[in-house]
C-alpha cells in the first residue's frame, strides 16, 4: 500500500493532483480496460502485457502494473506511487503511479483515479482468472459442445439447486420430493446434458448458458 509517507503526499496532494489532471484535460476511459478483457477471454499468452498497454493508454502513460511472477516486487521508486490491483482478498498485481514531471512528490493521477483503476484492475483480473479456470475444467473433464436436450421446468429447478452447491437432502427437502424422485431427475438431466455426475452437469450447464449465479 505503500510508506506512511508515501500515503500522507497522496492525501495531501489530492486537491492540487485533482486540478493539474482537470488542466490537462486528463480523463480515466475505463471503458478501454472492459473491451481488452473481452478481446483477452480465451487467449493463453501475453496477457499482461495487452493488460499493462490497455493501463498505459487509460492513464495516459501514468500508470504501470508489476506481476510477481513476472517481474519481482520490489520498493517501488520513490517517484512511484504503489497500489494494491486487488479484488476480494488476492492481490493480482501492483499498480504503480508516476509522479508529476513538474511535483515529484505529487502523483500524476488524483488519489480517487488511483484507487479507481487498481479496484478495476483486480476485478477484471479476476474475471479473465475465472474464466480460464472454468474453460480448463470444461476441457480437462473432455466435455462436449453439444447443445443439450430442452429441461423440463422441475428438471430445471433441480440444475439451478444443484449449480447453487445444494446437496440431494436440500433439494429434496427445498423442492418437497423424495430422494426416488429426485434421483429420476438428477437422470433425466444427467442424460440430457450427456454427463454422468453433478460436477461436469455444473460446468455443462454453465457452458451452455442454462444457468447462472446472479440469477440463480
Amino acid at each position: 500500500m505503500g510508506t506512511k509517507g508515501q500515503r500522507a503526499r497522496v492525501g495531501h496532494a489530492g486537491f492540487s493532483a485533482v486540478a493539474a489532471v482537470k488542466e490537462a484535460g486528463m480523463a480515466l476511459d475505463l471503458n478501454i480496460l472492459v473491451l481488452v478483457t473481452e478481446k483477452l477471454l480465451g487467449q493463453e499468452k501475453g496477457i499482461h502485457i495487452q493488460i499493462n498497454a490497455a493501463v498505459a493508454e487509460v492513464s495516459q502513460g501514468h500508470a504501470r502494473l508489476v506481476y510477481e511472477d513476472v517481474e519481482p516486487r520490489r520498493r517501488a521508486p520513490t517517484s512511484e506511487f504503489p497500489v494494491p490491483a486487488r479484488f476480494g482478498a488476492r492481490d493480482f498485481a501492483l499498480l504503480l503511479i508516476a509522479s508529476c514531471a513538474d511535483s515529484p512528490g505529487t502523483p500524476a493521477l488524483p488519489p480517487d483515479s488511483m484507487y479507481q483503476l487498481a479496484r478495476m484492475c483486480g476485478a477484471l483480473h479476476f474475471l479473465l482468472e475465472q474464466a480460464a479456470l472454468i474453460e480448463s475444467l470444461i476441457m480437462l473433464r473432455g466435455l462436449t459442445t453439444k447443445i443439450p436436450e430442452r429441461l423440463t421446468p422441475r428438471e430445471a429447478q433441480v440444475l439451478r439447486l444443484m449449480f447453487s452447491g445444494h446437496g440431494k437432502a436440500a433439494m429434496s427437502e427445498q423442492l418437497r420430493i423424495t430422494p426416488s424422485t429426485l434421483k429420476k431427475h438428477l437422470e433425466h438431466i444427467y442424460s440430457k446434458l450427456d454427463v454422468h455426475c453433478t460436477l461436469d452437469a455444473v460446468l455443462k450447464a454453465y457452458q451452455a448458458g442454462l444457468v447462472s449465479y446472479i440469477t440463480s
